[in-house]
């Protein structure tokens, strides 16, 4: 029993170890920014055509 919790201590430190490794933030690419706008442009304008398709008589 005592063996698995130093093997639990062992990873949680060397998790803590790996998480004050990495950097605090790194900023999202340009291009993954760009395509969100472009997915969000689609998905309004398929909206708002729904919408007129509904307040034009539906099918």
């Amino acid at each position: 029993m005592e063996e698995n919790k130093d093997l639990e201590q062992v990873s949680t430190e060397e998790m803590n170890a790996e998480v004050l490794k990495k950097d605090s933030y790194t900023p999202r690419p340009k291009w993954q920014i760009i395509a969100a706008w472009i997915g969000i442009a689609i998905v309004g304008i398929g909206f708002l055509l729904y919408c007129w398709q509904i307040a034009n008589g539906g099918m």
